[in-house]
């Protein structure tokens, strides 16, 4: 199994009606935090959903009381209620499985966490080979040996980290301006790495206000990032600095009609649209 140190969570989870639903029958609370740690352990298996203790024993309702320190009891009744929920299910072999697991968890980030760790294993092969063959001094191979596999585990935390951090900004964009495409996944790994995630998303916002597409997104980054802006409070004090001058020069007009375009958002004056 390929393990998951990460899951996700909408931050709507409390509005589900099955959630309110759940929350509301006797130990209404025990079942949601099983349903929780049920999710936990789906994230750690990253087998699509399906619940194992190893990859050949699946994880029973007597395990996970063990492993969660809670009653059995509590256990199979909030199993036998997330079934009834349609919320968990039983394959043939009696493996639990997260019904819908592609709405709960980020599919895409966990086959790119698969590919990476590939990869890693890969590089660490073929470095170990090379360093077999360069050196013929075993303590001197052990100790580079492990230095090269800690630089190497680095690298994927690094590589698995900007693929987590982005994948919300990439629903975000499917959400709001439709297919995303690779030139277009580079260009919004690029802005997460070299401003953040929240910012990105934050650019996206003021492209919706104003109606306009992933082009107008990019125009507004490039300015962020010239103006050395790195946090949504940045934002917050440009944008008010701009509404703060912007009606300061319309008390100065008197009252006279400009004859050029009103602008309605800065960004749009800045970036010449």
């Amino acid at each position: 199994m390929s393990q998951i140190t990460w899951i996700k969570l909408s931050t709507s989870m409390f509005d589900d009606k099955k959630i309110k639903l759940i929350r509301k029958l006797p130990n209404g609370n025990t079942v949601l935090l099983v349903w929780i740690q049920l999710l936990v352990e789906a994230g750690k298996c990253n087998l699509t959903g399906r619940i194992m203790l190893d990859e050949q024993v699946p994880l029973t309702d007597e395990m996970f009381a063990i492993v969660y320190d809670l009653e059995l009891q509590e256990v199979r009744h909030a199993f036998s209620t997330l079934e009834q929920f349609g919320m968990i299910g039983f394959d043939e072999s009696q493996v639990i499985r997260i019904s819908n697991w592609e709405k709960h968890q980020n599919i895409e980030g966990m086959e790119q966490t698969k590919r990476l760790r590939q990869a890693r294993n890969k590089r660490y092969q073929e470095k170990k080979k090379q360093l077999s063959i360069e050196s013929d001094d075993k303590t001197s191979y052990k100790t580079v040996d492990k230095t090269q596999e800690d630089i190497l585990d680095l690298d994927l935390e690094i590589e698995v980290s900007k693929s987590v951090v982005s994948m919300n900004a990439f629903d975000f964009y499917e959400q709001n301006f439709g297919v995303l495409r690779p030139f277009v996944i580079d260009e919004i790994n690029n802005w997460v790495t070299d401003l953040s995630e929240e910012l990105v998303i934050e650019a996206m916002k003021k492209s919706l206000r104003q109606h306009k597409s992933w082009g107008y997104t990019m125009g507004i980054l490039k300015e962020w990032d010239k103006g050395n802006i790195r946090t949504l409070h940045d934002v917050e004090v440009r944008d008010k600095f701009f509404q703060q001058n912007k009606k300061k020069n319309g008390m100065n007009r008197v009252g006279k009609i400009a004859s050029s375009p009103i602008v309605e958002n800065k960004e749009d004056e800045e970036l010449g649209w």
